[in-house]
């Protein structure tokens, strides 16, 4: 903590990657609000306009009919992988033919402790993806999890992937997913697993209602989070450190 105080020092000015960066950088290390700027990560709009290749989800293991809850990102216990692990036998008594798309690594922990709970058959792991080819595994499926519980201060990238796939995404309530989602957002409330396979089970259930949601994130992602947007703000963040 001491380090972090004396390196908060140096600098002139703080781009901060996520809302709750930006407030840990101004209330913990008492930084001038003036002085930092919360720059969210972008994604290309068009980065998902063509349709996954045909006989995509066959050939991932899943049954066409099924519908499928995706997480992209490291299985690392600061990523909310357990928290999505505990979620799915509880998700899985409610609606057993859902399957659940872990795009990322390492996979070794993670798959043994899927198998252990028995739920192995509903449950896909990729291993490492190419990024490139991440809107192919996004666009077959229905809906998009981010089990991070929000305290870290870091940003979560996947969310804007996954908005601009179109998908509804179930989360926990915090700073970042609410300034990334707004009113898009299936929020699991108090940081507990039992509420967010609650809110994956509600999605399944209720498919017209979570597509809308879906296309609220696609149009948000459009507006307000597009790289254009995130390069302007970054340009205004140097510009405020240039001399009159």
């Amino acid at each position: 903590h001491n380090l972090e105080k004396f390196i908060c020092r140096m600098p002139d000015f703080f781009i901060c990657s996520s809302v709750s960066n930006g407030d840990i950088i101004k209330n913990r290390f008492n930084i001038n609000p003036d002085r930092v700027r919360v720059v969210i990560d972008g994604v290309h709009t068009d980065f998902f306009s063509d349709p996954p290749k045909k006989g995509f989800k066959k050939k991932l293991g899943i049954p066409q009919s099924s519908p499928v809850i995706i997480f992209t990102g490291a299985l690392l216990a600061a990523k909310g992988i357990w928290n999505l692990i505990s979620a799915i036998p509880l998700v899985l008594k409610k609606v057993k033919d859902a399957h659940f798309l872990i795009v990322g690594y390492p996979v070794e922990e993670a798959s043994k402790k899927v198998t252990e709970l028995g739920v192995g058959k509903n449950v896909h792991f990729t291993g490492m993806v190419d990024y490139f080819k991440l809107p192919d595994y996004l666009l077959v499926s229905d809906i998009a999890v981010e089990p991070k519980v929000d305290k870290a201060g870091e940003a979560s990238g996947k969310v804007i992937n996954y908005m601009g796939a179109g998908l509804p995404v179930v989360c926990f309530e915090g700073k970042n997913n609410r300034r990334f989602l707004g009113n898009g957002g299936i929020y699991a409330a108090d940081d507990k697993v039992d509420n967010l396979a609650g809110q994956m089970v509600w999605a399944i259930k209720n498919p017209v209602a979570a597509k809308k949601l879906g296309d609220l994130n696609k149009k948000r992602v459009e507006e307000v989070f597009s790289w254009n947007n995130s390069i302007r703000d970054t340009v205004e963040a140097f510009e405020k450190l240039i001399p009159n």
